[in-house]
Parts: structure tokens; sequence; C-alpha cells
């Protein structure tokens, strides 16, 4: 019973989710990263005992700058692997098909990604907003020494 309980809460499809939202999640930490690390660079620029630093904060801020913007893209991959449309059909194919229903195939097949796609920038998106809330409430209901 406990199995059966276990296979079906842990499907494919839920997994597949869960690591769309969880590259969605990186994503927003990733912009995060790389605000922060702008802000300091600029902030350090021309002071004599942060010279040494900011070459190496300028790569981190790189590598996450190039993550916040590949993540949601994989995320939508994961999202197109959930979606039922993602998977392949049992239906046979007929052997003659014609070019409009090639043509048609294939743009559904690039509309579904493009919508994955927004769904994954909204989604960082959102990350975005409940971390920088959890942030100035953090920073607000902190004591003051």
């Amino acid at each position: 019973m406990f199995n059966v309980f276990m296979r079906r809460l842990i499907s494919a499809r839920r997994l597949w989710r869960l690591l769309a939202v969880t590259l969605m999640l990186g994503s927003a930490f990733s912009f995060i990263r790389t605000m922060g690390d702008a802000a300091a660079v600029s902030a350090w620029t021309g002071l004599a005992q942060y010279a040494t630093v900011i070459p190496s904060v300028q790569r981190d801020a790189i590598r996450f700058e190039v993550a916040a913007f590949v993540l949601p893209f994989i995320a939508a991959v994961a999202l197109s692997l959930a979606s039922p449309s993602g998977r392949s059909d049992n239906r046979s194919l007929p052997a003659l098909e014609t070019v409009v229903e090639r043509r048609r195939r294939s743009t559904t097949i690039i509309t579904s990604y493009g919508l994955n796609v927004a769904i994954s920038v909204l989604g960082s998106a959102s990350w975005f907003v409940v971390i920088y809330l959890i942030a100035v409430i953090a920073s607000k209901t902190r004591p003051h020494v």
C-alpha cells in the first residue's frame, strides 16, 4: 500500500514539474545574485582595498547572469516533458503525411514551447518577488542595534 502511494506521489510528470519549479527558483536566485554583485562592483570601484576582489566578483556576476537567463529555457523543456502533449502519442501516424499536417504539427510544438518559456519566465519573476519580499520583511523585523 505504501509502495502504491509513493508511486502515485512521485510520478514522472510531477518530477518534471518539480524540476521546472526548482530551475525557476534557481533563475530568480541567480538574478538576485547578479544584481548584488553588480551593486558591489559599482560600490567598490575606485577603492584601493577592494581592487583585488573586483575581478572575481565580476566573474561571479557573469556566471550568475548566464544562469539567470538560461535556466528559464531549461525549465521550459522540463515543463514540456511534464505536459501530456510533450509525450509521444500511441496513435500510429499515417504512412503519407501531407505538408499541411507536418507544418501544423511543427507549429504546435513551437507554440507550446513558447508558451512554456513564458510560463517559466513568469514563474522566475514570481520567485524573484517572493525572495525580495522575504528579504524586505526580514530587514524590517530585524532588531535595530
